[in-house]
C-alpha cells in the first residue's frame, strides 16, 4: 500500500489521494513537515487503485525514449519575459494554449504564500503561475479537474516538477491528445511549513506581514545575480538581513523531501511532451544572446511537444543547442547528498528553524557584518569629531 513506501519512494504528488474511490487517503505532514499519503483502513476496500497510479517507480514506461532537441529560447515581448523567472517561456505557451479556448495549470501562491497548483483560463490567472517558486507546490485535486477539462475536449497545458508530471499521466491511465504537459528542470523541494516559519522570521523583523514573494527578482542585478525579495502589506520591501537565507538553505540540499535526494528522473528521459529550464552558461559561448534579462532552455521530448514549439516559435527569438552546452546538472545524473543532512533534520526539528538558518547560512553572518560595519564607522566618526 501507498502509505507503507519508504520516503524516498513517495514525491507527495497525490495521485493516489485523487484516484481513491472511497476517499480513503489524506495527505498528512510528517515530523519534518512534508506530506506523506495516509490510509484510512476502515474506509480502504483494498481494491490496488493507489498503488497502481503511483509514478514514481524505477524504470517508468512513461519516460520519453529518443532524443531531445534542446533549443535556447526568449519571448519577444519584453514585458512578459522581465515577469518571468528566465526568458519567458512559459508566458509564450501558456498565451497559445489560452487562445485556442484551453486551461492552464500552474504553481500559484495561496493567500497565505503557500504554494498550490492553479487552474487558469484568463491570462490575469495564468500569471500568478510564472516564476520559480522553490517550495514542494500542493496539487489539490488537480487531476481529477485535468480529467474532466479533457473529457470536455478542452486543450490543457499542465505544468510542474517532473514527479508531478508522471503523477498526473499514471493518474489518467490513458493518453489524451489535448494534453500537453511541461516540466521543469526540478533541483528539489522544501515543504511549506519551512517556507512559513522562514516568512514569521521576516514578519517579527519588518513588524509588518509579508504578502508575496519572488525567489528570484532580477529587477535589479539581473537574471545572472537574482535576489529573494519579499513584499509586505504596506506594498514596500523593507531591509531584512535574513532575506537571502531560505534560498541559501535550499541550495544546500539538506532541507530537501527524500525523495528528491533519490529522485528518479535524472537523465535525458523525460515525463513529459516539453522540459523548461534556465538556460545556464548562455554567456559563455552565445554572447550575442544573452544580456542578463534571462533565457530559457528548452528540451522537446515528443512530438506532440514539437508540435506545440512549431505554433509558438514565431513568438520566440531562439536557437538549436545540445547536451554538451546544457548545464543542467539533474538532467546529467547528478543528485548530490549532503553529508550534513540527517544533522540538519535532528537539529530543526530540536531546536528549530532559526537555528538551522543562522548554522547553515547567512542569516546571521549579514547581520553581525552590518552592526560592524555600522560600529566602525560611528568610531571613525567620533575619532574625527
Amino acid at each position: 500500500m501507498v502509505d507503507q513506501k519508504q520516503k524516498k519512494d513517495c514525491c507527495g504528488c497525490g495521485a493516489c489521494v485523487q484516484a481513491c474511490p472511497f476517499q480513503a487517503i489524506l495527505m498528512k505532514e510528517d515530523e519534518k513537515g512534508f506530506l506523506f499519503p495516509e490510509i484510512d483502513y476502515e474506509r480502504c476496500k483494498k481494491c490496488g487503485i493507489c498503488d497502481r497510479v503511483c509514478g514514481f517507480v524505477e524504470d517508468s514506461q512513461l519516460l520519453s525514449d529518443g532524443e531531445p532537441v534542446i533549443y535556447g529560447v526568449i519571448n519577444r515581448d519584453e514585458d512578459a519575459r522581465k515577469n518571468s523567472t528566465s526568458g519567458g517561456l512559459f508566458t509564450a505557451i501558456s498565451d497559445y494554449i489560452l487562445a485556442q479556448n484551453g486551461v492552464v495549470y500552474g504553481a500559484a501562491y495561496q493567500p497565505d504564500l503557500s504554494v498550490a497548483t492553479k487552474r487558469a483560463v484568463t491570462p490575469a490567472e495564468r500569471d500568478e503561475c510564472r516564476g520559480s517558486k522553490y517550495v514542494q507546490c500542493d496539487t489539490n485535486d488537480t487531476y481529477t479537474q485535468v480529467k474532466r477539462d479533457l473529457t470536455e475536449g478542452r486543450l490543457v497545458f499542465y505544468t510542474g516538477t517532473p514527479c508531478q508530471i508522471i503523477g498526473l499521466r499514471s493518474y489518467l491511465q490513458k493518453e489524451y491528445e489535448n494534453l500537453i504537459t511541461a516540466e521543469l528542470v526540478c533541483h528539489g523541494v522544501p515543504n511549506n511549513r519551512m517556507w512559513h516559519e522562514f516568512l514569521h522570521l521576516a514578519e517579527n523583523a519588518v513588524g509588518i506581514r509579508v504578502i508575496d514573494a519572488c525567489f528570484r527578482d532580477k529587477s535589479k542585478t539581473g537574471w545572472h545575480h537574482p535576489k529573494t525579495k519579499l513584499v509586505y502589506q504596506d506594498g514596500k520591501e523593507h531591509p531584512f538581513f535574513g532575506e537571502q537565507a531560505f534560498f541559501q538553505l535550499f541550495s544546500t540540499n539538506m532541507c530537501l523531501r527524500d525523495s528528491c535526494l533519490y529522485c528518479k528522473f535524472l537523465s535525458y528521459h523525460r515525463p513529459a511532451d516539453l522540459t523548461m529550464a534556465d538556460y545556464w552558461g548562455i554567456e559563455r559561448f552565445k554572447k550575442d544572446f544573452d544580456d542578463n534579462k534571462g533565457t530559457s532552455m528548452l528540451l522537446v521530448n515528443t512530438e506532440k511537444g514539437a508540435q506545440v514549439f512549431d505554433r509558438v516559435k514565431d513568438q520566440l527569438r531562439y536557437f538549436q543547442s545540445d547536451k554538451e552546452h546544457c548545464y543542467q546538472g539533474r538532467l546529467q545524473g547528478r543528485s548530490t547528498i549532503d553529508p550534513r543532512t540527517e544533522q540538519f533534520w535532528e537539529e530543526y526539528q530540536a531546536k528549530g528553524m532559526k537555528y538551522v538558518l543562522i548554522k547553515y547560512t547567512e542569516f546571521s553572518r549579514t547581520r553581525t557584518f552590518v552592526r560592524k560595519a555600522i560600529r566602525k564607522i560611528k568610531r571613525d566618526v567620533l575619532r574625527r569629531g
